[in-house]
């Protein structure tokens, strides 16, 4: 019985279930007009595709059009109808698109810059295609083994074929010699028959890694990517920074005398002499017992009034807030609790600007009362802020002594506290068991 076309399978460990069940919807929709034909136990993939073609070529019964698919691509019985089309159509090599294993990029090579393919339903020529969803004609393989004069190899044995598929070296367009896979030097082949490579990008498969992949995760790839070349240019601007923390102390000294700048904003005024492009807040402490529970709904309607926009405190007992005020500047005001010997406030790892919650990982951070007894200034713009005292101590206290290596980049954007206490251990940080056995005498608050 004569097929309008086969599917090819050529695996080393035998072809995915999810597979599988994509070959069998197809039969179910479309019966018996294709064959399906996988193949496995050779080690040697490039050989075992070419074993696959030339099966295919030595028996017209097997269709005029054949699609290699990986045994780890899914698709849907509308991707082999569009691709069997696209062939009927005139398409002598041409295929779909899926990202590679890790979801971050496609797996074929377009024409524009860094391999870049539009994505946008149409059919396209590209530079190099793979072959997990690789459509190509029997004319094709006629014209390679006839123009390129393919020696047939292995006749007589089981793995008779011609040389279509196999990994060669060619030099870059740079002059540097690579390797080039099989499925792209059997796109160079075609080339170099007068054919031209083609990706229907209406057709986009899932590829399974450690999920099923799809373009989706190459799109989010790519703007994260984007993102981070973005975040270089640093994340915070300093000149509403100043505005922030200026209208933020302001507020505050309506209700306490004591609250002065720490952490990272402590840190970069003494070590840039200004705010840290690479940090995402401005960091205030004060004491708890200077501002009640039942002020609170004032503080935060004047935080709101000075220009905030979003004002969140973390569940439970009354521990912190976060605020975000205008172009993505940040607020990390914590109330913190001390008795005679000590002051202490938790460090939470989360993303800033998400929700607080009472089972998320805590640390706490604990200081001499020392440093807190009276206050020094440090210079932030044109004014002036109280921090804890001596500063250069306090500073080393708190990170440690590689103080000065806190966000110094774009790489360390994401560094929190949480991470560097984790990482350096510095003397602030201990565990809640460590703080309840540190501040065991009466506390105030």
């Amino acid at each position: 019985m004569a097929r309008e076309f086969t599917i090819l399978c050529c695996s080393h460990r035998g072809v995915h279930p999810a597979v599988e069940q994509s070959i069998e919807l197809l039969h179910q929709k479309i019966g018996n007009r294709f064959l399906y034909m996988p193949k496995a136990g050779d080690a040697w993939i490039d050989r075992l595709r070419c074993v696959s073609a030339y099966e295919f070529y030595r028996n017209p019964l097997w269709g005029d059009y054949a699609i290699f698919i990986d045994d780890d691509i899914v698709f849907t019985p509308e991707h082999i109808e569009k691709l069997y089309e696209d062939m009927k159509s005139g398409y002598h090599l041409v295929g779909g698109g899926y990202p590679t294993r890790t979801g971050t990029q496609l797996s074929s090579y377009g024409l524009h810059e860094h391999g870049g393919i539009q994505v946008d339903g149409q059919v396209h020529e590209i530079k190099w295609l793979a072959t997990g969803f690789m459509g190509f004609t029997r004319q094709l393989l006629t014209d390679m083994v006839e123009k390129l004069n393919l020696p047939l190899l292995h006749k007589g044995s089981w793995c008779e074929c011609y040389p279509w598929f196999v990994f060669v070296t060619h030099n870059s367009q740079a002059g540097t010699p690579m390797f080039f896979s099989e499925d792209w030097e059997f796109c160079e082949k075609a080339k170099q028959c007068g054919y031209k490579v083609h990706m229907d990008t209406s057709i986009m498969l899932g590829h399974i890694g450690e999920k099923v992949y799809t373009i989706v995760d190459v799109i989010n790839h790519n703007r994260q990517l984007e993102a981070k070349e973005k975040r270089k240019g640093g994340i915070l601007d300093p000149k509403v920074a100043r505005e922030a923390l200026s209208a933020t102390t302001a507020v505050l000294s309506a209700y306490t005398d004591r609250c002065w700048v720490d952490s990272g904003t402590l840190l970069s005024a003494v070590r840039d002499g200004g705010f840290n492009i690479y940090d995402h807040d401005i960091d205030i402490r004060c004491f708890k017992e200077d501002i009640p529970d039942d002020r609170m709904p004032d503080l935060i309607a004047d935080l709101y009034g000075c220009g905030y926009l979003t004002v969140q405190q973390n569940t439970g007992e009354r521990k912190q807030l976060l605020a975000l005020y205008q172009n993505n500047v940040m607020l990390d005001l914590k109330f913190c609790e001390h008795n005679e010997d000590w002051l202490w406030y938790h460090v939470w790892e989360h993303v800033p600007g998400s929700s607080i919650f009472e089972d998320a990982e805590v640390v706490a951070h604990a200081f001499p009362m020392k440093f807190f007894e009276s206050f020094d200034k440090v210079k932030l713009g044109d004014a002036e802020y109280p921090t804890p005292k001596p500063i250069l101590e306090y500073l080393t206290y708190h990170y440690g002594d590689q103080w000065r290596e806190f966000k110094t980049s774009a790489d360390q954007i994401d560094m929190t506290d949480f991470k560097w206490d984790a990482q350096h251990s510095p003397p602030c940080a201990m565990s809640l068991e460590k703080l309840a056995e540190l501040t065991a005498v009466k506390t105030k608050n």
